[in-house]
């Protein structure tokens, strides 16, 4: 829809032609920029950047393993836009947890990051549950193949769960194109 028009989301049917509530239009603009799949303007709108260019061109339906860990990488290293999930994967760094010890864990790092003390302990909470339920793989005996609720990046094997205790999972860098490793090490990030 960006592609074919950049004031979708200025358009008062932008929500209808995405096909989705207003706040879910919203919400799908913020994911856009923030992986950098997107960028934004008060003249042109929102446009593709290079990036979501090639992906668009290349991957639209992102089935492509690499185009998820580009994208996870633009949101975890997006500290202005992604502050949760950049302290997540690059400073909170706690092999096993819970839930609850995350959010304490979280609370802390993000108060040392970001030199406040006034932190949303609700945002803090939704972030949480966000970061977990995007990258969790949850361990279970009789998994559902028409379970469409687990997302996209859980394909990344970051995450695993038993159901009360998350873990921290070591990628298996021999299934990692070698492109993502060079994207990770580019100096633009």
């Amino acid at each position: 829809a960006v592609n074919n028009n950049a004031r979708v989301f200025a358009d008062k049917g932008g929500a209808d032609e995405l096909g989705v509530g207003t706040n879910m239009a919203k919400a799908i603009r913020y994911w856009l920029r923030t992986a950098g799949l997107t960028s934004e303007s008060q003249r042109d709108g929102v446009l593709l950047t290079d990036f979501g260019r090639v992906v668009y061109e290349n991957d639209l339906y992102l089935e492509d393993v690499t185009s998820l860990w580009l994208i996870h990488i633009n949101i975890a290293t997006n500290f202005s836009l992604a502050t949760s999930w950049n302290v997540f994967f690059n400073h909170y760094i706690v092999n096993s947890f819970t839930k609850d010890e995350m959010i304490a864990g979280m609370t802390q790092a993000l108060t040392e990051k970001t030199w406040s003390d006034s932190l949303s302990d609700r945002l803090i909470k939704d972030d949480c549950s966000a970061i977990l339920s995007m990258y969790t793989t949850v361990r279970e005996k009789h998994p559902d193949p028409e379970d469409k609720k687990v997302s996209p990046f859980a394909v990344l094997g970051l995450l695993s769960s038993n159901g009360v205790l998350y873990s921290r999972e070591q990628p298996v860098f021999s299934k990692i194109s070698p492109a993502v490793i060079s994207y990770m090490l580019s100096p633009a990030l």
